[in-house]
């Protein structure tokens, strides 16, 4: 098994990448103009004691903490999801396939081998470098059961 963490998650989210995926999904056009919206202008400061800094556009990330970030953050990353489980080298759990658990930014990849291990670690990998993302090394680890 191999569990890895993706790295500042809903910070990371790339917002063109985001809505592109929405929009293949087939979701509602007034809609996806809606959360396009929600993007655009979006400004921050940030505040320490009582000085708020200059304001800063947000270019990426979905809102930490708003209604629908939880749901967009899954959406961007469910298509990962689906790829590891349809290259078919997980385990089987009581007559289920089982490659891939995942909850909220966390992953767990389980295989059969080592090679069936590198192979799914290999499509998580091209699959953050094409969704510009990044898996953080200090907070993914390695579990082998039985010997090889």
């Amino acid at each position: 098994m191999c569990f890895l963490n993706i790295e500042k998650a809903f910070d990371k989210v790339w917002q063109n990448g985001l809505l592109f995926k929405l929009k293949k999904k087939g979701i509602c056009p007034s809609i996806l103009s809606v959360i396009a919206d929600s993007f655009c202008d979006f400004a921050l400061s940030v505040r320490i004691g009582t000085k708020n800094s200059e304001s800063f556009f947000v270019t990426q990330g979905v809102h930490q903490g708003g209604p629908l970030s939880s749901v967009l953050f899954l959406l961007y990353f469910d298509e990962l999801l689906d790829e590891l489980q349809n290259c078919k080298k997980g385990t089987n759990l009581c007559g289920t396939d089982l490659s891939c658990l995942a909850y909220a930014d966390d992953l767990a990849l389980i295989a059969k081998s080592p090679d069936d291990l590198q192979h799914m670690l290999n499509i998580a990998y091209d699959y953050s470098k094409k969704w510009r993302f990044r898996f953080s090394n200090s907070n993914s680890v390695m579990m082998v059961f039985g010997t090889f």
